[in-house]
Parts: structure tokens; sequence; C-alpha cells
């Protein structure tokens, strides 16, 4: 799976080509936000870290103090939920 920034501030020629990133950036974060709040934090710590690689499951899993299994568990759970959602599947997946 390719994963993709979703806070990043994307350089772009046009206007219009930023506005339309802004808009689906935000769908998305309002996508995650009706998440309950442990997948909702799990996904952003996966996808919104622009300034390096994303963080891996048992990073995520050491700064909440949990189990890397049960953080895969968990988010693999939330994106199961988003797919549902085309805009999701869009953007994550290049569909």
């Amino acid at each position: 799976m390719r994963c993709y920034p979703v806070t990043a501030d994307y350089f772009c020629d046009e206007p219009y080509e930023s506005a339309a990133r802004a808009e689906t950036r935000r769908e998305i974060l309002d996508m995650i936000n009706e998440l309950r709040p442990d997948e909702a934090r799990i996904v952003k710590l996966r996808h919104t870290d622009s300034n390096s690689e994303p963080y891996t499951f048992c990073e995520i899993a050491e700064s909440l103090n949990m189990n890397c299994s049960t953080v895969k568990s968990i988010y693999y759970r939330a994106c199961k939920k988003m797919r549902k959602n085309r805009l999701w599947k869009n953007v994550m997946y290049n569909d």
C-alpha cells in the first residue's frame, strides 16, 4: 500500500489545483475524524507526517504504549471502514 501525507502542503502551479487539493485534504480529514478516537489517532500518525517516512506500526505502538499487533489491527479496521468511501479509495490507492 502506498502512503501519502494527508496534511502536507502541496506545491501547485495553478490556484485551482491548490484549492482542489485543499478540499480533498479537508474531506479526508473529516473522514478520519469520523473514526473512533484510537483509530483516528493511528491513521493520522501513519499518514500525516510529510517531513519524513511514515511512522511504522511498532513506532506508533511504542508512542501509544500499545502492542504492535494491536496497532496494526486497529489501523486495518479503520482502513476497511474508510475504503467504503470512494474519495478515500481514489486518494490512497490511485483508482
